[in-house]
C-alpha cells in the first residue's frame, strides 16, 4: 500500500509541477511580446490584437462564473486604460457557505485558456488541412506521454515543425487574414497574475482533496489514474503552448521586421493586462 501510494503521490506532483510550468511559460511568454509591441509601437498598439483577445479572454471568466453561480459584480469585455495597463476585467464573488462555488475558482481563473484555446482549434480546423489534422492529433498524445525532458523537447519541436509545415500546406487566400485572427486570440489567452494569485488557495484545497484521494484509493488498492489523468490535461496544454508561441513569434517576428524605434522618442513599455 505504500508502495502504491508513493508512486501516486508522485505522478500527481509530478503531473502539477508539469502543469505551473506551462501555465507560467505562457504568461511569460505573452508578457514578453506585449513588452515588445508596447516599446516598438507604444501602449496603444494593443488595440490591434485586443480588440478580439481580450472580449475573447473576459467572456470565458464572465461564462464559468455565471455557469458556476458566481455573482457577477462588474465587467467590461474591452476597456482600454493607459493609467492602470488593464484592458477589461471581470469582478466576481462567491459564497463562502457553497464550497462547489470556491471549488470552481481555479476553473474560472483558468477559463482563457479553454475559450482561447478552442477557438485557436477552431481557427486551426479552418487552416489546416484535412488529412493533418490526425498526424498532430497523434503527435499530441505521444509529446504527452514522453518519459523525459529531451524527449519532451524534441516532441514539441517537432510538433511545431508539423504544424507550420501544415498551415503552409494548407494556403488560402484567406492565410492573412486567418493568421492575424490567431495572433489576437494568442497575444491574450494566458491567465493574468491576478487569476492565479486568486484561485491559489482554491488550488491548494484542490491539492488537499487529490493527496486525500490518492491515499485512500491506496488504501484499497486501487489505482488511482493520475498518470492518465494528466495525459488528457498536460498534453492539449503542451500543444497550446507550442501553437500560441508560434503565433506570438510571428507577431513579434513582424513587429522587429516592420517598425524602427524613432530616437529620441519615449514610449511606455509597460505590458499590458488583461484584468
Amino acid at each position: 500500500m505504500s508502495g502504491l501510494l508513493s508512486t501516486q503521490l508522485a505522478e500527481l506532483l509530478a503531473a502539477l509541477i508539469a502543469l505551473a510550468t506551462l501555465l507560467l511559460l505562457l504568461q511569460w511568454q505573452e508578457r514578453r511580446v506585449s513588452r515588445l509591441v508596447a516599446h516598438r509601437w507604444g501602449w496603444r498598439a494593443v488595440l490591434l490584437t485586443g480588440w478580439l483577445g481580450v472580449p475573447v479572454h473576459e467572456l470565458s471568466h464572465l461564462a464559468l462564473a455565471r455557469l458556476f453561480g458566481h455573482r457577477i459584480i462588474a465587467w467590461r469585455l474591452f476597456e482600454p486604460d493607459p493609467s492602470s495597463t488593464t484592458l477589461g476585467y471581470v469582478r466576481h464573488a462567491c459564497s463562502r457557505h457553497t464550497p462547489w462555488q470556491r471549488a470552481a475558482q481555479p476553473l474560472i481563473a483558468l477559463a482563457p485558456l479553454l475559450g482561447g484555446g478552442l477557438l485557436l482549434a477552431a481557427l486551426l480546423w479552418w487552416m489546416l488541412p484535412a488529412q493533418q489534422l490526425p498526424l498532430l492529433v497523434e503527435r499530441v498524445r505521444a509529446m504527452a506521454t514522453t518519459g523525459s525532458v529531451p524527449h519532451l523537447l524534441q516532441g514539441s519541436a517537432a510538433f511545431a515543425h508539423e504544424l507550420a509545415a501544415a498551415v503552409w500546406q494548407g494556403r488560402t487566400p484567406l492565410l492573412p487574414l486567418q493568421l492575424y485572427l490567431a495572433i489576437c486570440i494568442s497575444c491574450h489567452l494566458a491567465p493574468s497574475r491576478a487569476d492565479l494569485a486568486s484561485s491559489l488557495p482554491s488550488l491548494m484545497g484542490l491539492l488537499v482533496l487529490l493527496i486525500g484521494g490518492g491515499a485512500i484509493a491506496a488504501v484499497f488498492g486501487w489505482a488511482w489514474p493520475v498518470r492518465k489523468t494528466a495525459v488528457l490535461v498536460l498534453g492539449p496544454l503542451l500543444a497550446l503552448l507550442v501553437a500560441v508561441g508560434m503565433f506570438q513569434g510571428l507577431f513579434a517576428a513582424v513587429v522587429i521586421g516592420c517598425v524602427r524605434r524613432r530616437r529620441g522618442l519615449r514610449l511606455d513599455s509597460a505590458p499590458p493586462r488583461d484584468r
